[in-house]
């Protein structure tokens, strides 16, 4: 399911209500760049669960929706695998000539 809507946020929401899932002790966003995870989600998790700690692990070397959207939150983790801080060491340094 893409959560990039009104609609969709609303099924998550549904999701989660269903489950009984009211609190929550940690965060954790594993993003593989596929589209699922988007700014609409992590605002949606930001509101309903506030206060608690995120452990984020993303393939995207600068994730818009983790640097704009989680300003001044619990961030205790932002792991970015070798292979893509590698990557973008190569395109900057190509950049540069």
């Amino acid at each position: 399911m893409w959560f990039d809507n009104e609609e969709a946020m609303k099924d998550l929401q549904n999701a989660f209500d269903e489950k009984g899932v009211h609190e929550v002790k940690a965060i954790v966003v594993k993003d593989l760049c596929k589209g699922v995870v988007s700014r609409a989600v992590i605002r949606w998790l930001k509101s309903r669960f506030t206060g608690v700690p995120w452990f984020i692990s993303t393939k995207e070397w600068k994730p818009d929706w983790a640097l704009q959207e989680l300003k001044g939150e619990h961030v205790q983790l932002l792991l970015i695998p070798q292979v893509t801080a590698g990557c973008y060491r190569r395109r900057v340094s190509a950049q540069i000539w």
